[in-house]
């Protein structure tokens, strides 16, 4: 099991956690974050700019992860130790679709998030 403390992403499909059909949400612990009191950064993603993003980068894993926060600007959330949901992300994040390390790697990941919409 994958603790979320790794840091790891942790992608959560469509409906999943979220209830909306047309965004996958990334959920990963930075142990940093909060003044190094650690947070859960959530990033919501929605179907047009994934498939947007991915054509942009022609595929490549590494450019889609390197530009993906400027492209999702203002679609990020966090989720502090004080949040009311911090505790479900802890308990959910094991049930994530995929996690960095435990289903495979960058190039796995992308893949099951393009494919969702594809």
């Amino acid at each position: 099991m994958v603790s979320y403390l790794d840091g790891y992403d942790a992608v959560f499909l469509p409906g999943k956690i979220h209830g909306a059909e047309h965004q996958i949400y990334i959920i990963y612990y930075n142990p940093d974050a909060d003044n190094g009191n650690g947070c859960f950064e959530i990033e919501v993603l929605d179907a047009e700019r994934i498939v947007e993003l991915y054509e942009y980068v022609d595929g490549d894993a590494e450019n889609f992860f390197t530009l993906l926060p400027d492209w999702f600007q203002g679609k990020w959330y966090y989720c502090d130790r004080k949040c009311i949901d911090f505790k479900n992300y802890v308990e959910c994040y094991n049930e994530a679709d995929f996690i960095i390390g435990r289903d495979g790697g960058m190039g796995a990941e992308l893949n099951l998030i393009v494919s969702s919409f594809c």
